[in-house]
């Protein structure tokens, strides 16, 4: 038992694990590896404005994806404005820069869902049609002869 419990410790230590935000997780035009891979990347920021400086091959490994796969996905994210590079040619050291600017976007979209009334939509419409009528119906006193019921609650015959 001390074995798990020592494991457990060492998956959820903050070198080992990766949480990520609500605010990344409803991005909707990321797939959920570009999520992960943006999450992990402001992680390594730290927020200090310099950016994270690892590399690809280190990238892969942590995240268990292909070079190939980090590659691909850095493109999306730079496409699509949630990431900078910046490639230092003296240090020979390349920065990635989360745009905290546009993830500021999404916090305060979805603070805005949050505080909005929910509209009513046309499958809400006609979902309380259907209750109106379930309830007319079963208000009706005369049922058809084959709903009626022949016994009630004790077993007795109704007429």
């Amino acid at each position: 038992m001390e074995d798990k419990k020592a494991i457990r410790e060492y998956i959820m230590s903050e070198n080992n694990s990766l949480f990520v935000s609500p605010t990344i997780l409803h991005i909707p035009k990321l797939k959920m590896d570009g999520k992960l891979l943006l999450q992990f990347i402001v992680c390594l920021d730290n927020g200090n404005g310099k950016g994270c400086f690892a590399s690809n091959p280190y990238l892969a490994k942590r995240l268990n994806f292909s070079q190939r796969k980090v590659r691909r996905e850095l493109e999306k994210l730079e496409k699509g404005d949630y990431v900078s590079r910046e490639t230092l040619i003296k240090e020979s050291k390349r920065f990635i820069h989360p745009n905290y600017e546009k993830l500021e976007k999404y916090i305060a979209d979805e603070s805005e869902k949050e505080s909005e009334p929910k509209e009513e939509t046309r499958a809400d419409e006609v979902d309380t049609k259907k209750r109106e009528r379930t309830k007319i119906n079963n208000d009706e006193k005369e049922l058809p002869h084959w709903i009626k019921p022949k016994v009630d609650i004790d077993g007795n015959p109704i007429d």
